[in-house]
């Protein structure tokens, strides 16, 4: 540890400390409720599961109003995190674990409650909203599916609900909207536009997650992506909104038309599209949109076995998708945009190999990750951008420039 963070956490307020054990005695006495109701008065694993969920995070939400510091989040998120996962490990906490799906969310929940803590410093609108979503619309939309959910798709090995998926977009935009019009000064149309906007975002983010880590890309998704889009002007609000809309429904339709993908795949396509367009520019998405197009055209003409699910199509954008989160961060984007598109273009000419050189016929099983996009394709796929980026330095050294 270094003398500066030491000093950082003996240093914490003492009404930091006072509200971190007021607070953790509290999350204790939810988990005793929910395991008397558990075991003494027979509670559906779901119902006492979304119980210590949502009285949980509401009790997170005083977080930025009763703690300054971030060290003291920190400490009070690792002590109750160890409580849950010595319980998962024993499995003497039914009212969390005793659920048949297989699920990390509670331990995610607690991490993503202090890193949006760090990331919406001096914001508090920023932290409620993130909060709020994670907090009621997960749980809601996840009993709403249960009870009304009737039309099914698939991610992974997990299927969700339309109507599930539905309620979380209408409870996340209610969730983001009301902080931001109660707690900021900002225009009443860039408020709602905005809300609408990151929630359909992170509606995406809560369909194709999996083992709950909805419960850490959700919140922090809603963080980071509103407080970039609240310093926009209304027009390009507005044509954030339409553009996703419009690449959503053109990648997923064409999808479905040619069963190159699944619903799960589609969406995790479409995501990543849309980021390319938001923290890039249109001119990123270009790649991203000719590379969908063409491999859609090769399935056209020869239909696959099996629709391309979720796993897959993240492992085949992992290193297109972090040259653009370094492009963004790093303010890197005129420097690595031809890696970028060199990168898909490898990935491109690598599903498009598969796809001809696969067997014809019915697929027996469903063929896993590994088989579709193994660990050497990444390999292939990183080697193509780094190549690109040795040719711009030779070809336009000023490109490269850091």
């Amino acid at each position: 540890m270094t003398p500066g963070l030491a000093l950082s956490v003996v240093s914490m307020p003492a009404s930091d400390i006072r509200a971190a054990c007021i607070l953790g005695l509290a999350f204790l006495a939810l988990l005793a409720i929910a395991e008397a109701w558990s075991r003494l008065g027979n509670g559906k694993p779901e119902w006492t599961r979304k119980l210590v969920h949502v009285c949980g995070g509401l009790a997170c939400l005083s977080f930025p109003f009763v703690m300054t510091s971030p060290w003291t989040v920190l400490l009070l998120a690792a002590s109750i995190t160890v409580v849950l996962v010595a319980g998962a490990e024993t499995r003497w906490l039914q009212s969390l674990h005793r659920v048949k799906r297989r699920s990390r969310g509670s331990e995610y929940f607690l991490i993503s409650v202090f890193l949006v803590f760090i990331l919406s410093q001096d914001r508090p609108w920023l932290y409620v909203a993130s909060m709020l979503v994670l907090t009621v619309a997960d749980a809601f939309a996840a009993l709403i599916g249960m009870r009304y959910g009737k039309i099914r798709y698939e991610v992974e090995e997990e299927t969700k609900s339309l109507e599930g998926s539905l309620a979380f977009g209408m409870i996340a935009f209610a969730a983001i909207a009301i902080p931001l019009v109660t707690m900021t000064d900002l225009p009443l149309p860039v408020c709602l536009l905005s809300a609408l906007l990151v929630a359909a975002v992170v509606t995406g983010f809560e369909a194709v997650c999996l083992t709950g880590t909805d419960n850490l890309f959700v919140p922090i998704g809603v963080c980071v992506i509103l407080s970039k889009i609240t310093t926009k002007p209304l027009n390009e609000i507005i044509y954030q909104n339409v553009s996703m809309a419009l690449m959503l429904a053109v990648i997923v339709w064409l999808s479905w038309r040619v069963r190159a993908l699944n619903i799960g795949g589609a969406l995790t396509l479409a995501l990543f599209t849309y980021g390319a367009w938001s923290l890039g520019s249109e001119w990123w998405a270009v790649p991203a949109l000719a590379s969908f197009t063409m491999y859609i055209a090769a399935c056209a003409l020869k239909p696959l076995k099996e629709a391309l699910r979720v796993r897959t199509v993240f492992r085949a954008v992992t290193i297109p998708l972090a040259l653009l989160v370094a492009a963004n961060m790093l303010n890197l984007k005129q420097t690595l945009y031809v890696p970028f598109a060199a990168s898909l273009t490898v990935v491109l000419f690598l599903s498009i190999r598969n796809h001809l050189l696969s067997p014809g016929g019915e697929a027996e099983r469903a063929p896993s990750t590994d088989e579709v996009w193994p660990a050497a394709h990444m390999i292939w796929t990183a080697a193509g951008a780094a190549i690109a980026y040795a040719a711009q330095a030779l070809l336009s050294p000023g490109l490269t420039t850091w």
